[in-house]
């Protein structure tokens, strides 16, 4: 498979046989902070619809057409399956705290991406709690380039 890299933010893959379009969808993102609001900016630039939560509101962020809730369940219900949830939350008992709050309300099949910049050993210990739920656990640490929000993100 060849991909065509010569547009920076083309919405096509071209293979060396046919043209795959890509699907844009609605993504979740729990924690609004630098990198997660930056990162939810940058998607709704390029076509994806922003569900999120924070624990401050951000007016500033709504007006970009992302939507804010205020809890897990409203952040869910909004999300069609497979539901794709981003975490960006400072790492340590935050984060597991949103982990036990959210992997109830999610079904097997789901992805919970945890984007923050934890120790290797946390997320293994995530993966094994949450791996016979069915639910994709997916340890992606995020690059400091996401504190600009012109810098394309690094995931």
């Amino acid at each position: 498979m060849i991909l065509n890299t010569t547009a920076r933010y083309s919405k096509e893959l071209t293979t060396t046989n046919k043209t795959i379009s890509m699907m844009k969808t609605t993504v979740g993102i729990i924690g609004l902070g630098k990198m997660g609001g930056n990162l939810a900016l940058q998607a709704i630039e390029k076509g994806y619809t922003i569900i999120a939560m924070s624990k401050h509101h951000k007016q500033d962020l709504e007006q970009q057409h992302l939507v804010q809730v205020k809890n897990a369940k409203d952040l869910v219900t909004q999300l069609s399956s497979p539901r794709i949830v981003l975490l960006l939350l400072p790492s340590g008992k935050t984060v597991d705290e949103m982990i036990e709050e959210i992997v109830p309300l999610l079904n097997a099949g789901d992805v919970l991406a945890d984007c923050g910049n934890c120790y290797w050993g946390d997320y293994i210990r995530r993966y094994n709690r949450i791996k016979d739920s069915g639910i994709h656990y997916i340890d992606c640490g995020t690059s400091g380039a996401l504190m600009v929000p012109e810098t394309a993100p690094v995931l």
